[in-house]
C-alpha cells in the first residue's frame, strides 16, 4: 500500500469561487479510502484571491502551494514545480473542475498502480487533426486550412488513444523526466500536444515501457486500446468514472442526438 501519495488540486483565475466549493463538497462527501496528504495549489492568483479561496478550504487539513510563476503555463507548469517539491513522490493530480464522485476513489486507484504503471480514470481517442477538417464557424479559409497542416504534424490520426489528464496518479520523477524534455507551456496548443500530441505524455509513457490503464469505479482497469470499455467518458449514459471534470458533466446532460455526435468524435463507431 502506498501511504506517502499526493493528491493535488488546482485552483486558478480562471475558474471560479464555485469550482473550488464543489471540489470541497465531493471531497469531503466521498470518501477516499487510503491516507494521503491534499495539497492545494493556487495558480496565477493574487493575494487578495488566494485568501478568498483559503476561506473556503478552512474546514479541511491541507497543505498549500502557491504557485509564483506569474505567466499562464497552464496546469503543467504547476504540476512541474510541484513534482520538483514532491520528489520520487505519487502524485494524484486534479485539474480545477474535477472532483471524486465514488467512495474510496483513491483505494481503488492504488489497488491497481505500481511502480512501473500510470493510472487514468479516464480516456479518449479523439484527434485534434481529424477534428480539424470539421470546420469552426469562427474561422476563415486560411485559418481552417493552416490548422490541418499544423495538426498534421502535432497530432496523430483518429484513433489516437490517449489518457485524459484531468485526473490521474503518476510518480513525480516520471513526469519530470517527460516534462524536462519539453520547451516552456507558451500557450493552449502547447498544453493541448502534451494531452494528445505525437509529443504528448501518453505517448511517451508507451514509449518508454510504461503500463498506461484507465481504471472505473467498479475497480476494474483497462489499456489504452480497450479503455472505451471503462465506460467512463463520452461512451453510454451511464458513467462509471471515479472523477467527474467538466466535460463529462457537458456530454452527460446533452440530449441523444447531441451525445451520439461526442461519441463519434471520442470513439469513433464503436458500439
Amino acid at each position: 500500500m502506498h501511504t506517502n501519495v499526493i493528491v493535488a488540486y488546482m485552483t486558478s483565475k480562471y475558474s471560479s469561487l464555485d469550482d473550488l466549493k464543489n471540489f470541497l463538497v465531493n471531497y469531503k462527501k466521498y470518501k477516499s479510502g487510503s491516507n494521503h496528504k491534499l495539497v492545494v495549489c493556487f495558480k496565477n492568483l493574487d493575494s487578495k484571491e488566494i485568501d478568498l479561496r483559503k476561506n473556503i478550504l478552512n474546514k479541511i487539513s491541507y497543505e498549500q502551494f502557491i504557485d509564483k510563476e506569474k505567466s499562464n503555463d497552464y496546469e503543467w507548469g504547476t504540476l512541474k514545480r510541484l513534482c520538483e517539491i514532491y520528489y520520487n513522490k505519487e502524485i494524484f493530480w486534479l485539474n480545477d473542475y474535477s472532483y471524486p464522485i465514488r467512495d474510496n476513489w483513491l483505494k481503488i486507484i492504488l489497488d491497481k498502480y505500481n511502480n512501473n504503471k500510470v493510472i487514468g480514470c479516464s480516456s479518449s481517442f479523439s484527434s485534434h487533426y481529424a477534428n480539424s477538417f470539421y470546420r469552426k464557424k469562427s474561422d476563415n479559409i486560411i485559418i481552417y486550412l493552416l490548422k490541418i497542416i499544423v495538426y498534421f504534424f502535432l497530432f496523430p490520426n483518429f484513433p489516437n488513444p490517449h489518457i485524459r489528464t484531468t485526473g490521474f496518479l503518476i510518480n513525480s520523477i516520471i513526469f519530470l523526466n517527460y516534462i524536462n524534455k519539453k520547451k516552456k507551456v507558451r500557450n493552449k496548443l502547447d498544453a493541448l500536444i502534451i494531452e494528445s500530441g505525437y509529443r504528448g505524455l501518453s505517448n511517451y509513457l508507451i514509449k518508454n515501457n510504461y503500463e498506461v490503464k484507465i481504471v472505473n469505479s467498479h475497480s476494474k482497469s483497462y489499456d489504452l486500446r480497450s479503455s472505451y470499455k471503462s465506460e467512463t467518458f463520452a461512451f453510454k449514459d451511464k458513467n462509471l468514472a471515479l472523477i467527474s471534470d467538466n466535460q463529462m458533466r457537458i456530454y452527460l446532460n446533452l440530449d441523444k442526438k447531441l451525445k451520439k455526435k461526442k461519441r463519434l468524435q471520442v470513439w469513433g463507431n464503436l458500439k
